[in-house]
């Protein structure tokens, strides 16, 4: 179900709005991941929480972090605080690809597959 979700909110920011577009996925209380494109772009640029915002209750633990790692998000930078990717979305295969991989993330490191249509917050812009 997620899956679906969430290639459903990257058709949007790739068809819907203008140059700045996004979406966030409310996880729990705390944990996010957003992802932002332009309409008719060929790439979605992703991030998701890093513990630079999390309060102390709320840090990543040393195995979430890793398993960020090793699904293969970029670990934060000067530039980027939180973890990050840019993947294509340019065809339908790249978008299921990229759908999968943020669902993976949700339950892998998240522990959860508790996503709704509420979760998703877009600006179309």
């Amino acid at each position: 179900m997620n899956t679906a979700l969430i290639k459903i909110a990257i058709n949007k920011i790739l068809k819907e709005g203008g140059d700045s577009n996004y979406f966030v996925i409310d996880i729990t209380k705390d944990y996010y991941i957003q992802a932002a494109s332009s309409k008719g772009a060929e790439d979605v640029f992703c991030e998701a929480v890093s513990n630079q915002y999390l309060s102390k209750e709320s840090k990543l633990s040393e195995e979430q972090l890793a398993k960020l790692k090793q699904i293969g998000w970029n670990t934060p930078t000067e530039n980027n605080v939180n973890f990050f990717i840019e993947r294509p979305a340019n065809n339908n295969a790249a978008i299921e690809a990229l759908a999968n991989f943020i669902s993976t993330t949700i339950s892998t490191v998240y522990s959860t597959d508790a996503l709704s249509k509420e979760s998703f917050q877009f600006h179309l812009a």
